[in-house]
């Protein structure tokens, strides 16, 4: 394993617009957070994990984030922008695991320390990494799937982004873990992408009913897509006879799963990964030793039976309701 160390950096006070979040801890340490999505619930707890980790380490966090996730050139440009601004370190959650590798590779010619969370580059150019071993989560989606439709059906699946790192490797699992265990499973057509766009995924779920009418269930490795899929079940009146599998939580997804129409939720720990994309960046500024390493921060299935556990609801209400 190689480890890399840095020295502390000293921060140029520089000011800039943050596109979706700000953090006014008074701090000469700054480290700045590039997410994936401004608007999508589930980055906006990750970024304000990201700030509250900031507030407990003493050190000012600046989150940016773009828009939508199909806007990679306008992450890239934020992580140039950190650059810029002589960020003391930098935490980013990449889009696109090839678009994303010269940016990468600039922030450690800079000298800057680098951690990822979330989804994995294409390159060996970061220190460390924080994220779900999300090709063993979608293998375990495919479990939750199985067991819905007592192992037999046909299943469609509707994404978010394609070329995302993340739910690329969750449809994989799903995929892989179908294809060598369940044999009467069946899933049909190709995979549809919403771009993040909810209410086109409850189209493409109208959409998909209407031209596969045996479809058993459907597999939705994002929380956009998987609320965009429970809201066209909800229209189509599939609730509860149609299975649902969704990745993360939101207050829609939680609400449609105590109404039935997500069966299934596997869950994520974005505090844990945004916590320790900070506190390692912290740790290589102030001169510690990082492994270089990707740490899978796990992943478990939330259903309507197991909902109000202590465990799910530190997950579903991390900052608390």
């Amino acid at each position: 394993m190689k480890k890399r160390m840095f020295a502390l950096l000293l921060c140029c006070a520089l000011v800039f617009t943050v596109v979706a979040y700000g953090d006014e801890t008074d701090s000469e340490v700054e480290i700045y957070f590039v997410s994936k999505d401004a608007g999508s619930s589930y980055w906006q707890d990750f970024a304000n994990a990201a700030l509250a980790a900031g507030e407990t380490l003493g050190v000012k966090v600046t989150v940016l984030a773009p828009n939508s996730e199909s806007e990679i050139d306008k992450q890239i440009s934020m992580v140039e922008q950190a650059v810029i601004a002589k960020a003391d370190a930098i935490s980013l959650a990449p889009l696109h695991p090839d678009a994303l590798v010269q940016a990468c590779r600039d922030v450690m010619a800079a000298g800057i320390p680098l951690t990822v969370v979330d989804s994995m580059i294409s390159t060996e150019d970061y220190d460390a990494a924080f994220m779900t071993d999300n090709y063993a989560a979608g293998r375990l989606a495919a479990d939750e799937m199985a067991a819905a439709l007592d192992g037999s059906g046909e299943v469609f699946i509707i994404s978010a982004q394609p070329g995302s790192s993340s739910t690329d490797a969750r449809e994989a699992g799903f995929r892989d873990q179908v294809a060598e265990n369940y044999p009467d499973i069946q899933i049909v057509g190709e995979t549809l992408f919403c771009s993040g766009d909810k209410i086109l995924a409850a189209n493409q779920t109208i959409d998909s009913l209407a031209a596969f009418p045996n479809i058993a269930g459907f597999y939705a490795p994002a929380e956009t897509a998987g609320t965009g899929v429970g809201n066209g079940l909800k229209e189509s009146g599939k609730t509860g006879t149609v299975k649902l599998v969704i990745f993360d939580s939101s207050a829609d997804t939680i609400a449609l799963l105590e109404e039935g129409a997500i069966t299934s939720m596997i869950l994520q720990d974005p505090s844990t990964m945004a916590f320790m994309g900070i506190e390692y960046a912290l740790k290589m500024i102030n001169g510690e030793e990082v492994e270089h390493a990707v740490v899978d921060t796990g992943a478990i299935v939330a259903t309507l039976e197991n909902m109000n556990t202590d465990e799910i609801q530190n997950l579903f209400y991390p900052r608390g309701k």
